[in-house]
């Protein structure tokens, strides 16, 4: 038998157990019992605590830019939500003993878990149909996430992000020129890589016939990414941090959540497209040496499952 048809060969005997499969896709692997496989997931737990202390200052929005969530979307893919869940705890708590930057809140502690767990669910979904002709749902979904948030951006930059409005430290932003270059290349970040993403997606559906269903699922991850985790989850938990601990500032009272929507459009115009393209590049890099890790388990398993049946 070959190496890379064990993996389907199992999944195609378990049909009946596709939810089994969905919380943990190495199923019927027991990651606990794999040396290797723990090994690589602590590998990423570290890549994500380094990463966290390479960061790119915004001073004039008391933002950083930072891609130090990739190695946790890249675990969730990988090896699934429920792992991914414990995983995303285990390192948000690491992280903020390793480099404190503000007292905990919990609305902010359960953001790294829930990403991990939704990279793990699409990482999940991708296992299941990856073999699947029918491809149309997932290009559906993908063009949701992708116009859902260009327009979204594009709308707070253009109709929201005006001079008038003040931000935190700042008296005001009709004359400031970081203002002005930060929407500026934000607006041309975003509407640069739809028509890149557009140009490449056209390539796959005429030149190759079809569209890479891999390629689908890293895009969603990445918008979702932006969508729930910083302009819904992020904005609210400001809210609610400044409430808890900086009850006397009501810029959010004044402004509106717009005060924090701002700010993030601006920074996540930039980077979802560099963390697309990261992700993409490193799921695509650690691909082959994951599935050979996983080839040889099954093969070592179903070698071992032979000797007892002669």
């Amino acid at each position: 038998m070959k190496k890379e048809s064990l993996n389907n060969k199992f999944l195609d005997t378990n049909n009946k157990s596709k939810f089994k499969i969905f919380l943990f896709p190495l199923y019927p692997i027991n990651f606990f019992k794999s040396t290797v496989l723990i090994c690589l997931l602590s590998s990423l737990i570290a890549l994500r605590v380094i990463m966290q202390f390479f960061t790119i200052p915004i001073p004039q929005f008391g933002l950083t830019l930072s891609i130090a969530h990739t190695p946790i979307i890249v675990i969730g893919w990988f090896f699934g939500p429920v792992i991914g869940f414990f995983t995303g705890i285990l390192t948000d708590t690491i992280c903020y003993f390793a480099k404190p930057t503000s007292p905990w809140f919990f609305l902010y502690a359960i953001q790294e878990p829930l990403l991990c767990m939704i990279s793990g669910m699409i990482g999940s979904l991708y296992v299941i149909n990856k073999n699947k002709e029918k491809i149309m749902g997932e290009i559906i979904f993908s063009k949701v996430m992708l116009y859902s948030f260009t327009l979204f951006t594009l709308i707070v930059l253009i109709i929201y992000a005006q001079p008038d409005n003040k931000f935190q430290g700042s008296n005001g932003l009709k004359e400031n020129d970081f203002f002005n270059v930060y929407k500026y290349v934000a607006i041309g970040t975003i509407i640069l890589f739809i028509i890149i993403y557009e140009l490449f997606f056209i390539y796959l559906y005429k030149k190759k016939k079809k569209v890479d269903r891999l390629f689908l699922y890293l895009t969603s991850i990445g918008f979702l990414n932006a969508i729930i985790f910083s302009f819904l989850l992020g904005t609210i938990s400001a809210v609610e941090y400044s409430k808890v601990f900086f009850p006397t500032n009501n810029n959010f009272i004044k402004y509106g959540a717009m005060f924090y929507v701002i700010p993030r459009v601006i920074k996540e115009s930039i980077k979802t497209p560099i963390q697309i393209v990261l992700l993409f590049s490193i799921v695509i890099a650690v691909t082959p040496y994951f599935q050979n890790i996983i080839n040889n388990i099954l093969l070592s398993w179903n070698s071992g499952i032979e000797k007892k049946t002669k």
